[in-house]
């Protein structure tokens, strides 16, 4: 038995192999079946885009040929080296897209654009496979295929226009600055007479020279189109802005444009918030208060600012494809996406000429746990003295002394040389430690600091903001070379410039702090009495000069930060001060944020300190300044800075080289000539690597520009429409991209 079964034929290697080679080409199907996928899912992104492109142009207005052309190109580049290298598709491939075989749902290649707008492109390439050779088949038909509609949508860019930008009084330069939280008219920091914001509204019509698209330019106010004079009014389904009082002009159209703005650039900056907002949005980031909602799977709170760049150039270069951006939603904001990729974006996808859809927001860029930073003098009342501080702005000044004669009566005495007159100077009672013997309370009660009341307000949360304050002058925020010049918070001890004070912000609670202003200087003073005796006092010193007080506020968050200015001044005589001088500031909030490896330009404002108080003041430009006196210093880190002219108006260009450590950095701007004054302006360096979204606009509506600039500076336009709301007429509007169901109806 044993013998025999020895002798029997074994059969196990036959069953192995079968197995073996049955195995193999089960890998190889799954495989190839993998490669195809890949290769299907390439083409998918293929028709998808060009579909969207063409569905773009027929909405620009563009003929259907040219829809067809742009297709044709999309689909052209992307089956050319660039699939041969990525997916080892067979060539040529002009007989997997062309000619057009049938139309409608039966399309297999080809594009067909029928006169309602139905677009459909369709791909039929062969991949070929590797296992599956095996069994004699070298190639697979992939196909894939998009429908869209140029009616529904196609279009709508990653930008976000400020529709209230606020600019000098002559209307020359953007600097924003309007809030639609406060009534108009509205003034910016100017000199002894704070200036009047020219605000425009940029989607109703130019009128010309005499009017572009201006809503207020000052006071009194009026109604009716036309009057330059108006209060805010509503125009959408947004609540916005407050105070509303008046109808709008006319809507922009495309026979009656609206006025010239900058849509993409460094000035086309927001109104209130992080003033180097240069225009674009994240579409894909929203509602980012109540806790951010996300609608890219590739991005989202840790994403690092590359990938949010990418989305939103990606958006620029062809059609974003939803879900569609609601009136009323928040849309997120990412400090650091610079202008130039920006511009160099539109450049690629737009000509001049072309019109394109943006969306609006009211200028305001919000923060979580952001606060809003005002300052204004004091007016004085019958127990809190405050001469000279007028009534619109936050100008504080003293008059020019009499002069002490070289014989007879001192003005500034009484007879008896008991009384002294100190309303001429910022000092206040023991600072100079000083008594008029025999009486000391009259010239006491004579002694007035300038006086300041600092708002605090719109924090969502409670946090600790402290404040520090500083003067424009030679020793940058010392006050030294005013008079010794000293700050008090709230009554409390007086201290240099620069000190920090802390105060804690409750949440949606406004907080009034209290900032007294002196001249610590002193001087000898000869009185002589009635019976021709003589006495000498140490009194105040009137140090004369125009100055600005920066408060610089700082939050919880490294990122909050804002300043504002004041103006604290004492004058020579006849109403001037030193020859040749000027109040110096940052024309706007002076803090920014910036990415690495880019740039940022602040615009600097002066104006002619030597003008009565009812004259209109004069702004300073590169023409009458010395420019190249100015100087700009870094506290620290590899940023570098300069002065610029900008429209001949001097710009600080700051510059952020690749590899910046984020953080907060100060840059000092002092200006030499012909008299020394400085200012600070604040830089936020975004991180790179987790720039977490926690800026937000408010969508107003939906309008249409027609570009009619695109340069290295930015891309200006002009509206062709009002504001426009894509729920209640959205065949105006013409602007979200959809991809529609194939074989729907």
């Amino acid at each position: 038995m044993t013998l025999f079964r020895r002798r029997q034929s074994g059969q196990a290697m036959p069953v192995i192999g079968l197995f073996g080679i049955t195995l193999f080409l089960f890998m190889g199907l799954g495989i190839d079946s993998g490669m195809l996928y890949l290769q299907r899912r390439h083409l998918q992104n293929i028709t998808d885009s060009a579909c969207l492109a063409a569905a773009t142009d027929m909405v620009m207005g563009k003929t259907k040929a040219d829809a067809d052309k742009t297709a044709q190109i999309y689909v052209k580049d992307n089956l050319n080296e660039n699939g041969k290298h990525a997916f080892n598709l067979s060539f040529p491939l002009s007989d997997s897209f062309l000619p057009i075989t049938t139309s409608g749902s039966s399309l297999t290649h080809g594009v067909h654009i029928t006169d309602a707008g139905d677009i459909r492109v369709a791909v039929t390439a062969p991949a070929s496979t590797y296992f599956l050779r095996v069994g004699g088949i070298d190639t697979y038909n992939v196909m894939a295929r998009t429908r869209c509609s140029a009616v529904a949508g196609g279009g709508l860019s990653p930008i976000a226009v400020n529709r209230f930008p606020g600019y000098d009084e002559a209307g020359k330069r953007r600097l924003g600055v309007a809030d639609t939280s406060v009534t108009l008219p509205q003034y910016y920091s100017g000199g002894k007479n704070p200036k009047t914001l020219q605000v425009r509204d940029v989607l109703q019509q130019d009128q010309g020279a005499s009017n572009r698209g201006v809503l207020n330019e000052g006071k009194p106010l009026t109604t009716g189109c036309g009057t330059k004079k108006r209060n805010w009014y509503g125009w959408g389904t947004v609540d916005y802005p407050k105070s509303l009082s008046t109808t709008a002009c006319p809507e922009a159209s495309p026979s009656a444009p609206g006025p010239e703005l900058e849509i993409v650039g460094k000035f086309a900056k927001s109104n209130v918030g992080d003033t180097s907002f240069s225009g674009a949005v994240v579409l894909d980031a929203r509602q980012i208060s109540t806790g951010p909602v996300y609608y890219n799977t590739l991005v989202g709170s840790g994403t690092n600012l590359n990938a949010w760049k990418a989305t939103v150039f990606e958006y620029i270069l062809k059609p974003y494809p939803g879900p569609d951006v609601e009136v009323g939603e928040q849309l997120g904001y990412v400090s650091g996406i610079n202008a130039g990729p920006l511009i160099s974006a539109f450049d690629a996808r737009f000509d001049v000429g072309d019109p394109v859809t943006t969306l609006v927001y009211d200028g305001t860029v919000h923060r979580v746990g952001d606060f809003k930073l005002s300052i204004a003098c004091k007016a004085s009342t019958s127990s809190d003295r405050n001469p000279n501080c007028n009534t619109d702005g936050a100008y504080a000044f003293r008059d020019a002394p009499p002069v002490a004669p070289a014989t007879g009566a001192d003005p500034l005495f009484s007879t008896n040389c008991n009384d002294f007159n100190g309303s001429y100077y910022l000092a206040v009672p023991g600072n100079p430690a000083t008594t008029i013997s025999a009486k000391t309370n009259p010239w006491q009660e004579a002694l007035y600091p300038a006086k300041y009341m600092v708002t605090l307000e719109k924090s969502s949360s409670t946090q600790t903001v402290t404040l520090s304050a500083r003067v424009s002058g030679a020793n940058p925020g010392s006050g030294d070379d005013f008079g010794g010049m000293r700050v008090r918070w709230n009554g409390g001890s007086w201290q240099t410039p620069n000190t920090a004070f802390s105060i804690t912000l409750p949440a949606n609670t406004v907080v009034n702090v209290q900032l007294d202003v002196i001249q610590t200087a002193t001087t000898t003073r000869t009185c002589t009495k009635s019976n021709g005796t003589t006495v000498s006092h140490t009194v105040p010193d009137h140090v004369y000069g125009a100055h600005k007080l920066q408060v610089i506020g700082q939050g919880s968050a490294a990122q909050l930060q804002h300043s504002v200015y004041a103006t604290v001044a004492m004058l020579n005589n006849s109403q001037t001060f030193n020859a040749g001088d000027y109040f110096f500031s940052v024309a706007e909030d002076p803090s920014g944020t910036a990415s690495t490896d880019s740039e940022i330009d602040v615009p600097l404002q002066f104006i002619v300190a030597n003008s009565n108080l009812t004259a209109p003041e004069v702004e300073l430009d590169c023409s009458t300044l010395v420019c190249s006196s100015a100087s700009a210093t870094i506290s620290s880190g590899p940023l570098s800075a300069q002065i610029v002219a900008v429209d001949n108006y001097p710009v600080l260009r700051i510059k952020v080289p690749a590899g910046t450590t984020p953080g907060q950095y100060a840059v000092d701007v002092q200006w030499n000539s012909p008299i020394t004054h400085s200012t600070r302006y604040h830089v936020t360096v975004a991180d790179p690597v987790s720039p977490s979204v926690k800026q937000w606009v408010v969508v107003l509506c939906y309008a249409r520009f027609k570009i009619t600039e695109i340069s290295t500076n930015g891309v200006k336009a002009k509206a062709i429409s009002g504001c426009i709301d894509p729920e209640k007429d959205p065949a105006k509007l013409l602007s979200t991209s959809r991809i529609l169901s194939w074989d729907s109806p």
